[in-house]
Formats: C-alpha cells, sequence, structure tokens
C-alpha cells in the first residue's frame, strides 16, 4: 500500500489517498468526491510507502493520525485571505481550514473548496 497525493482540476478537495495502485486512488477520489476522472483532471503522486507499522487495510482518504504515523507533518497554514473575504465564522460553519503537510522536503497544500472559488472570483474581477 502506498500514500499518493490526489488533485483535480479545481483544486478543491485535493488530499492523501492510501491505495494499492495510482489508478485506484485516483478512482477512489473521482468516485468519492464527485470528480470525472478524466473531465476533471484527476491526477495522483506517489508519496512514499505505507510503513510497517502502520495498519491501513483498505484504499483510503487518510486522517491526520495516519499522516503523522506515515512520516507526515502537519503544519499550520495561514488563511488570512480568505478571512479578507468571510468572517471566520462563516468558515468555521464551512468547515473550512487548509491543511499542509510535509513529506521529507515536499509540501502539499490541502484542496479547499472555499480557497478554490476564491480564486475563480478573483479571475474573473482581475483581468
Amino acid at each position: 500500500m502506498n500514500i499518493y497525493w490526489v488533485d483535480s482540476l479545481d483544486h478543491g478537495e485535493d488530499w492523501f489517498v492510501a491505495a494499492n495502485s495510482m489508478h485506484e486512488a485516483m478512482k477512489f477520489f473521482a468516485l468519492d468526491m464527485g470528480y470525472d476522472l478524466v473531465g476533471d483532471e484527476i491526477k495522483a503522486t506517489e508519496v512514499c510507502a505505507v510503513p510497517g507499522n502502520v495498519s491501513i487495510p483498505e484504499t483510503q482518504f487518510l486522517d491526520e493520525d495516519q499522516i503523522s504515523a506515515c512520516g507526515g507533518e502537519l503544519l499550520r497554514y495561514d488563511d488570512k485571505d480568505l478571512l479578507e473575504v468571510v468572517d471566520q465564522s462563516v468558515l468555521d460553519q464551512l468547515g473550512v481550514e487548509t491543511r499542509m503537510v510535509r513529506f521529507d522536503n515536499k509540501v502539499f497544500i490541502e484542496g479547499n473548496v472555499a480557497r478554490a472559488a476564491l480564486q475563480t472570483l478573483k479571475s474573473e474581477i482581475l483581468p
């Protein structure tokens, strides 16, 4: 079993999936998140093998404990750009929090629907 970073064209739900293959990780992500595998440009990158002392019996999204057990380091991310547009209470109601994780020397930023919407708004407003 390996850990894959799976992302989509809109970067609204990017996150880690444990799976036996890259294709299995992408298919799981697309089905669970409601994406079209081809149309939404689902991609996966192998991050590392699941260590022998960590039990992940089936294809799944990883939680923070599993990420830490597999060698990932959770980092704080400042959502100040979102807070310029919406109040913290709105983000709290949406359950929006951007997480970052470092595996070795590579940092991954969690997909965030509110952030994806903000980027879309910025691109429509700013030519």
